[in-house]
């Protein structure tokens, strides 16, 4: 629904011109799609995906891929490039990776990062893998302990978009590297 088609309901709700039933469903039924199905989500086997959360929050959802099966992590990501949402799935081990590698091809993991990224074709197909800068960060790591941390910093920020520049073992002896 529109933010200010919603906003109009709301304020309906608020004057007592409208039951909070009748707000539920006329703010429902407009988000319906196929089958009953939320434009604002989609349901897999094992999970429901939010379509709108790049609406809300400016980036879609984000996979957590520890502790899931790969089959959702797979289905979770086909459902999000369907939308034409870029993908990042964090926490993924190799096995994982390279299954879900398997499953989209033009993928890419980040062994150390624990990342899987998959753009939509379109995106592929222009070529353009890499959003405009939205700034510039700096990530920095206390030791190599902290590297996977690190690199899945950079990878997720520059998921979003966002420049990064890694500075590595910046622990207790290597204040010097700042």
């Amino acid at each position: 629904m529109e933010h200010d088609a919603l906003l109009q309901l709301a304020r309906r709700l608020i004057s007592g011109e409208l039951p909070p039933a009748d707000f539920l469903q006329l703010a429902r039924s407009d988000r319906s799609g196929p089958a009953g199905e939320g434009r604002s989500t989609a349901r897999s086997d094992s999970a429901t995906v939010d379509l709108d959360r790049a609406g809300r929050c400016g980036f879609p959802e984000v996979i957590f891929g520890q502790g899931k099966p790969v089959a959702s992590i797979i289905q979770i990501a086909a459902r999000l490039l369907e939308a034409g949402y870029r993908v990042l799935a964090t926490r993924v081990d190799e096995s994982k990776g390279a299954a879900i590698l398997d499953y989209f091809p033009d993928g890419r993991y980040n062994g150390i990062a624990r990342t899987v990224r998959i753009d939509p074709r379109d995106l592929q197909a222009a070529g353009s893998q890499k959003l405009s800068p939205a700034g510039q960060v700096a990530v920095i790591s206390a030791g190599t302990s902290d590297r996977p941390v690190a690199e899945e910093a950079c990878e997720t920020l520059d998921w979003m978009g966002v420049a990064t520049t890694l500075i590595q073992d910046v622990g207790v002896a290597g204040p010097h590297r700042l």
